[in-house]
């Protein structure tokens, strides 16, 4: 029977690692791919299966990974709440600074620093299984077309550059309308290349933006929960601004 961890006190990524440590005999090298037109096309053609022109006006979002990080997006202004524990830190995302509550009281110094670096990892990691078949044109991205005997072409992403792990590679599988089923995984963190984990049970937002709520491999299953995407955060039903405690305090 297949067995599933629930993930719960883990970085999903990390429990990868210990899972995987003792199966290097299942490693899968990197395939072989070609850049080019061809890759891009491939790209474009995922983002159209995943209603990326719904994601560009998606502007708040909630969601929950695995039952332990609770997050709010406000993404036209690229600021977060995320949430875990007793701890509470509004991010801002495009420097990693911002304030900190643990227990409702303001963290300060080395605490205020060490919980802002604590939320921009867990941010990296999950909001990552959260959207990334959007990411596939982020900078620092390159994109590659596999073509191997017996299967469709398949699109491989690799991220050169940015989040807390760059020089990962994803081999994103698609269906026919090119919208992804599952990826396979070449990580820092994980010792075995080629790791499987699907992406399945996509939910449209309120936005109209699609997000797959499930991944699983063969040793655990992840769920997203509290997943909602709107144009607003009014539309999400925020009467006041909830990054107020960071817009003022610079």
């Amino acid at each position: 029977m297949k067995k599933r961890w629930k993930i719960l006190g883990f970085g999903v990524l990390a429990l990868l690692g210990i899972i995987t440590a003792g199966a290097i005999v299942g490693h899968e090298p990197l395939p072989e791919y070609t850049t080019g037109p061809e890759a891009d096309s491939l790209a474009t053609e995922m983002l159209k299966a995943v209603s990326y022109d719904k994601w560009i006006s998606t502007n708040a979002l909630t969601f929950t990974f695995a039952g332990r990080h609770h997050y709010l997006w406000d993404k036209s202004r690229q600021l977060a709440r995320i949430e875990w524990g007793s701890h509470s830190v509004l991010l801002r995302l495009s420097d990693q600074t911002g304030v900190a509550f643990l227990n409702g009281s303001l963290l300060t110094g080395k605490e205020l620093e060490s919980a802002l670096q604590k939320a921009w990892s867990f941010w990296c990691n999950d909001s990552f299984w959260f959207c990334a078949p959007v990411k596939c044109f982020d900078p620092g991205t390159i994109r590659g077309i596999v073509i191997e005997e017996g299967t469709p072409p398949q699109l491989l992403i690799r991220y050169i550059s940015g989040g807390v792990t760059p020089g990962d590679s994803y081999l994103w599988i698609l269906d026919e309308q090119k919208r992804p089923t599952g990826w396979k995984m070449w990580t820092s963190i994980i010792p075995v290349g080629g790791v499987y984990s699907s992406w399945e049970n996509w939910k449209v937002l309120e936005s109209g933006a699609t997000v797959a709520t499930t991944h699983s491999t063969s040793s655990f299953e992840l769920e997203l929960t509290n997943v909602q995407g709107a144009t607003s955060l009014s539309k999400l039903g925020y009467k006041d601004d909830p990054f107020d405690p960071l817009l003022t305090k610079r």
